[in-house]
C-alpha cells in the first residue's frame, strides 16, 4: 500500500493469524516517511521485530518473453534475446524513432503516452513551436514544452491548474533563488480554493521525478525529427528545484532547505552539514527551538549542554 504516512504503528505481529516474516515486516516499515512531504519517518513496534533475514528482490519472470508486457521487456538490463520478443522492440522502436536509452524513458512513462506525445511534438514543430533550444530556456521555450506534453498529461498531474500555470509555476521556482522566496511568493498570489492551496507541494515533488523524465522525452522526440536541442543542463537543474546540489542532498536526509538556505555559504555539503550540527549543539539563537531540535533529530546528534 503506497502511504504517505509520517509515523507507523505495527500493533500486531500477524498477518491472517500467521506472524509475518521479515521481508513483510520491512515493507510495512518502509511506508513512514516521504521525502518532500514528511522528512523523517518514525515507526514504533509493539512486538519483538522478525529476525533478520538476507533478502534479494528481483522482478516477475516471464517464462517467454513474448508473453511479457512490452514496457516490462523494453526496460530488461539488456535487450531481448527471443526473437518474437525483439520483433515487438524493434516495432515500437522504430515506430519511435528512438535509440535503446530513449525507448526505455518512453517505457516508464507509457509507451502508449509516448506515442501519443510523438505526434504531439511533430505537430508542434511543424507550427514553429519553440522547441529546439539547448542550455537554459526562455519563457517561451519552458512554455512549448509544457504546451506539449500537457497535451497528453493533465496539469493536475504536476500540481497545476493549466498549462499557462506549470509554465508560471517552473519559471518562478527557477527565478526566486531561494525556497522561501518561491513559497512566500506562491502563498502571496495564490486565488484558488483552500482545498487546493497545498498543491504546490505536488508541484514541488513533480520537479524531482516527473516533469524532468516528460521534459527528456519531449527533447528525445525533438531530436529524432532532426532538430537541435539540448534540455539536459535545465532537467538536472529543476530535479533540484535550481537550488545548489548541496542543499537538495541535506533535503534528501532530513533538513529542510528553508533551514540550510538561511546558512549555506557555497561550502561543500559536510561542511555545511557540521556549521549547522554546532549551532543546533550549542542553542545558537540564529535557528529558533524547533530548528534547532529537527537538526539534531535528523542528524541523529548528541546535545551539548554549555
Amino acid at each position: 500500500m503506497n502511504t504517505a504516512a509520517k509515523t507507523v504503528l505495527i500493533y500486531d505481529k500477524k498477518i491472517n493469524k500467521e506472524p509475518y516474516d521479515f521481508f513483510t515486516y520491512s515493507n510495512i516499515r518502509g511506508r513512514a516517511g516521504r521525502l518532500g512531504q514528511h522528512h523523517v519517518g518514525k515507526v514504533f513496534v509493539f512486538n519483538e521485530a522478525p529476525e533478520h533475514e538476507d533478502m534479494e528482490v528481483a522482478p516477475t519472470l516471464f517464462a517467454d518473453e513474448e508473453l511479457a508486457p512490452l514496457d516490462y521487456v523494453v526496460q530488461l538490463d539488456e535487450e531481448p534475446s527471443q526473437k518474437a520478443a525483439d520483433s515487438r522492440v524493434a516495432s515500437v522502436r522504430n515506430a519511435l524513432a528512438l535509440d535503446w536509452a530513449g525507448l526505455r524513458l518512453a517505457a516508464s512513462l507509457g509507451l502508449d503516452s509516448a506515442q501519443r506525445l510523438k505526434a504531439h511534438v511533430e505537430s508542434a514543430l511543424d507550427n514553429r513551436a519553440s522547441l529546439s533550444w539547448t542550455g537554459i530556456p526562455r519563457y517561451k521555450d519552458i512554455t512549448a514544452v509544457v504546451n506539449v506534453l500537457c497535451c497528453e498529461r493533465s496539469p493536475s498531474e504536476f500540481g497545476a491548474r493549466t498549462a499557462k500555470a506549470l509554465t508560471y509555476f517552473i519559471n518562478g521556482l527557477r527565478m526566486a533563488g531561494s525556497m522561501k522566496g518561491f513559497l512566500n511568493e506562491y502563498d502571496a498570489k495564490y486565488q484558488g480554493s483552500a482545498e487546493n492551496y497545498d498543491s504546490v507541494f505536488r508541484f514541488l515533488r513533480a520537479c524531482e521525478y516527473g516533469l524532468p523524465q516528460w521534459f527528456s522525452l519531449v527533447e528525445a522526440f525533438v531530436k529524432s525529427a532532426g532538430v537541435v536541442a539540448d534540455y539536459s543542463l535545465f532537467v538536472q537543474k529543476m530535479s533540484r528545484w535550481f537550488l545548489p546540489e548541496e542543499l537538495k542532498d541535506l533535503d534528501e536526509e532530513g533538513i529542510p532547505i528553508q533551514i540550510s538556505e538561511r546558512f549555506y555559504m557555497g561550502e561543500s555539503k559536510a561542511a555545511l552539514t557540521d556549521r549547522l550540527a554546532a549551532l543546533a549543539r550549542f542553542g545558537s539563537a540564529e535557528l529558533t527551538q524547533f530548528e534547532r531540535d529537527w537538526i539534531i533529530s535528523a542528524l541523529e546528534l548528541e546535545t551539548t549542554t554549555s
